[in-house]
């Protein structure tokens, strides 16, 4: 309800029960910040240290908000550099079938697509098709391009 009556702001949730059920409640809701009080000894004669969380609860808290979160997922895809360096080696680049002289124009009898990925993506290969080779080029080689006029 927060959310949708304010969603220019940031939702908060301030928690003064036992446990932390009620912050991942929220969070699973769409609180952003939870506020959570900790204290060493919940024995201490006083109104929040009975409800505050000791340092060992305190992890597992943290734990379990991070665990909530990871479930929850995001609405963005970010995928790590490492894995996308990994990928290129299964997709495909644009090759040359067989040698072309300095000059020659490139037309899809020329072209082939192969593994890794780290050339011109097949994808823009009706790009390529009447362009010029900028230096002669061998056979099975991986188009780039700076071999392109």
């Amino acid at each position: 309800t927060l959310k949708m009556m304010f969603p220019e702001h940031v939702i908060a949730f301030s928690d003064h029960t036992p446990g932390w059920d009620m912050d991942v409640a929220a969070i699973a809701l769409g609180a952003r910040l939870v506020e959570k009080t900790i204290t060493l000894d919940r024995t201490t004669p006083s109104v929040e240290h009975c409800f505050s969380l000791e340092p060992d609860d305190a992890k597992r808290f943290v734990k379990s908000v991070r665990e909530l979160e990871t479930a929850l997922g995001s609405s963005t895809r970010d995928i790590p550099s490492n894995i996308l360096e990994e990928r290129k080696k299964g997709r495909r680049s644009v090759f040359i079938k067989k040698s072309l002289s300095k000059g020659s124009a490139l037309k899809p009898d020329n072209l082939d697509y192969k593994r890794p990925g780290y050339g011109i993506s097949p994808s823009q290969s009706d790009i390529l098709i009447g362009r010029t080779v900028a230096k002669d080029l061998p056979d099975n080689y991986m188009l780039s391009w700076k071999d392109i006029i």
